[in-house]
């Protein structure tokens, strides 16, 4: 007992001491001396030395001798002989770990200077308990268990990478072969010829993680794995496998077998059989698939909703129905596929996203509009156009063979316009100075609501239509020139909805 309690305290009082020493060299060679001394505590024999707890703990310091690092204690003494060519602090372990190098061999040691593991050339901390490492161009995996390093996988493996970040998977590649490591299960897949992540993002009690499935291959032909226990989703039987962008919450795969395309989910449940010549996306609303030459809908559950008949379909969300083409002419259908419009016309448009829903008819040359009312198609303006289309929140722009007018939506009020050959609002968007956001401003000083500015050859005025008058004025520079002009003396918002307008097209493969 008195043997300990002796050892006890000189090693306390060593800790003490040692934090009184400060380095200080003498004639190109470095020793310690006690702080507010002149007076060495150890002598001055180094080529360079470290603080006492610097990258080690207190009562220790590194020093350097003959070209070579090691570690003395507070008396001086070696307590690990110097062999080392340099001395890293691991930062990157969050550990007071040190990567030491002899050669082009590489060690980590302890807060005491001792070694922890086997020699390697390199590695690379995975997190608190898992290290990637190279030794001789081969990479293996360790295991940190309190500063005692174990072997995972033998540096025997060509390559070695992260899989799976949030399941702690691997994979190891080697004689042109790669297969899979659970760190957590210590469970090993078959081998593949090749290999493909598809990272899904996933959402469990309002958290997010990233997931990637296992695409493999062998000999040309693709399957998919799950990413936890390697067991088969979709066997070794597809020309390719791709992930469909996260749709209703639900993880699906786009596949191709024998030219054909099909969908299938993550638990390898059928979606859509591997029958149609292309798929395609309708928002995360539905599936566009093609059979024949004909497009037809499906929901994500697989359950058709129409028909293969049509060379092409729209949704229109906010109305919830389909623009559909069918044999060259165009016409409306309802979620039941109930015809709502007839197929009689060589363009139908929406000209509204927000009730009440303006649709635009081409038929025969001319236009018209009426209103879509649920299920119901209602009549709107009287009248059929060469062209007819949106002037702003309050007026449609419309014209015949001879004339140009403004129609007022609420009313049905026509005026006809002047003559010219350039026409815009009162109102057009400009860029804020201050926070670079874009606002409605007067399109001239001094004009009330209601105001238009028209041009005519070398000839400019306002056009107050409600007022009969019209003003001469001078011409005033375009509106794409002069937004160009400002826009470029001032800050870009690139995320604006004006440079960014919201996409109403499906996307096709």
């Amino acid at each position: 007992m008195k043997k300990l309690l002796g050892l006890l305290f000189l090693t306390g009082a060593l800790h003490g001491f040692s934090q009184n020493l400060i380095p200080a060299e003498k004639k190109g060679k470095w020793g310690f001396v006690k702080e507010g001394s002149k007076k060495f505590a150890i002598k001055p024999t180094f080529q360079e030395v470290m603080p006492f707890g610097k990258m080690i703990s207190a009562e220790r310091a590194f020093a350097r001798q003959s070209g070579q690092w090691g570690v003395i204690d507070a008396r001086g003494k070696w307590l690990v002989k110097p062999t080392y060519d340099t001395l890293f602090q691991l930062k990157k372990a969050q550990t007071l770990w040190i990567l030491a190098k002899t050669g082009k061999e590489k060690f980590i040691l302890n807060d005491k200077g001792e070694k922890i593991t086997p020699a390697f050339s390199d590695f690379e901390p995975y997190n608190q308990k898992i290290f990637l490492v190279v030794k001789d161009k081969m990479w293996g995996l360790w295991w940190n268990e309190n500063s005692s390093f174990n072997e995972i996988l033998p540096t025997a493996y060509e390559r070695i990478g992260i899989a799976n970040e949030e399941l702690d998977v691997f994979y190891a590649q080697k004689d042109k072969k790669v297969k899979f490591y659970n760190v957590l299960t210590k469970q090993f897949s078959e081998e593949y010829d090749k290999h493909r992540l598809l990272k899904v993002t996933t959402k469990e009690d309002s958290t997010r993680k990233r997931i990637a499935y296992l695409v493999v291959e062998r000999q040309g032909k693709k399957g998919l794995l799950n990413p936890t226990d390697f067991k088969v989703i979709l066997p070794i039987i597809f020309e390719d496998i791709r992930q469909i962008p996260n749709q209703q919450n639900k993880i699906l795969f786009e596949v191709l077998k024998d030219g054909l395309f099909g969908i299938f989910d993550n638990q390898g449940k059928v979606i859509l059989p591997t029958e149609f010549q292309r798929i395609s996306f309708l928002y995360r609303d539905f599936i566009l698939a093609m059979k024949n030459a004909q497009w037809g809908a499906y929901n994500y559950e697989g359950k058709q909703i129409l028909s293969h008949l049509y060379q092409d379909i729209r949704y229109w969300k906010d109305a919830n129905v389909f623009a559909v083409q069918k044999d060259t002419l165009h016409g409306i259908v309802s979620y039941e596929e109930k015809n709502i419009l007839p197929f009689s016309y060589e363009a139908v448009d929406i000209l509204s996203f927000e009730k009440p829903f303006y649709i635009r008819l081409t038929q025969k040359k001319k236009q018209k509009i009426v209103i879509l009312e649920g299920e119901k198609i209602l009549p709107y303006l009287k009248n059929e156009y060469e062209k007819i289309q949106n002037f702003n929140e309050k007026y449609w722009y419309a014209q015949t063979l001879l004339k140009k007018m403004l129609i007022d939506k609420a009313t049905q009020k026509v005026w006809l316009i002047p003559p010219h050959t350039r026409i815009e609002d009162g109102k057009r968007l400009y860029m804020t100075i201050v926070d670079s956001q874009r606002v409605m401003k007067p399109f001239a000083e001094n004009q009330p609501e209601g105001t238009f500015y028209l041009e005519n050859e070398d000839k400019a005025f306002f056009w107050r239509p409600t007022e009969n008058k019209i003003i001469p004025t001078a011409k005033i520079k375009e509106f794409g020139k002069e937004e160009k002009e400002l826009n470029n003396q001032q800050p870009q918002n690139n995320n604006s909805p004006q440079n960014n307008p919201p996409r109403r097209i499906r996307r096709r493969r």
